[in-house]
């Protein structure tokens, strides 16, 4: 008499286009969500993917991470020379490198979170600090959301299914968001007119530096609209709600 609610944290074996050759991963990572009656996952694309490799279980999509700290009002950051932030796994983050080399600092600057500390000549190191600490302490204009390489691949990439982390905490921290234009997140990022999307990294200085005033503003406004919510739960409070009202309405039908 109780239901088995599975939340989503990462499940990398989605990624894969060649589903026939990741076979025995997928169908491990299936096998126990079909154990569960309902998935609270990442997004729409997400639940689509699942669909499609087979899972039966009733699939809730969360839209995006809630991010847990302290309630204060970020501060204002004007645009004199765009300041883009980026937080995340270093290690796992060789993209970093090459666009230390290709950056021009009088144009775009760069603050970079994380470990392991690392120098580079054009982008500065900012250090590493605690999840519920970071929103309050990171500086700059824009947070960026992307993984891996320079050069970006669409075949077996994650972000095209995934919600990262950084979203949320770019959104706490009242940033406008740069994001993969195929990333699944970057739907969020349109509708709710957030931040920039691009293509590929070679038009970074391009796009930010183009940015007008008034549409920073907006996309720094509509993050901070979205932010208290972000920061007290709604997210993960709205899909229990859900499965807690279709619990009841089957509870009903079946009386």
């Amino acid at each position: 008499n109780f239901k088995i609610i599975y939340l989503i944290h990462d499940i990398f074996p989605i990624r894969y286009d060649d589903a026939k050759a990741h076979k025995h991963e997928i169908d491990s990572e299936i096998k126990g969500l079909n154990q569960c009656d309902y998935i609270i996952c990442h997004n729409g694309k997400m639940a689509d993917r699942l669909e499609e490799l087979g899972c039966t279980s009733q699939l809730i999509p969360l839209t995006i991470f809630d991010y847990k700290t302290e309630a204060f009002i970020p501060k204002d950051r004007p645009l004199t020379v765009p300041c883009i932030c980026f937080a995340g796994n270093l290690g796992k983050s060789p993209f970093l490198e090459k666009l230390d080399q290709c950056i021009d600092p009088s144009l775009v600057q760069f603050h970079i979170y994380g470990m392991p500390k690392t120098q580079y000549s054009n982008l500065s190191y900012c250090g590493s600090l605690p999840p519920e600490r970071l929103p309050l302490e990171i500086d700059g204009s824009y947070g960026l959301i992307w993984e891996g390489s320079y050069e970006v691949w669409e075949e077996n990439n994650y972000l095209r299914y995934n919600n990262p982390h950084k979203a949320s905490l770019y959104i706490a921290a009242g940033l406008p968001i740069i994001v993969w234009s195929k990333a699944a997140v970057a739907d969020f990022v349109r509708e709710h007119k957030l931040g920039i999307c691009i293509d590929s990294l070679d038009e970074l200085e391009e796009k930010v530096t183009s940015v007008r005033q008034d549409e920073y503003q907006m996309f720094r406004a509509n993050c901070l609209k979205l932010r208290p919510g972000l920061i007290e739960g709604i997210h993960i409070k709205k899909a229990l709600n859900r499965i807690l009202d279709m619990e009841e309405k089957r509870c009903r039908a079946s009386c």
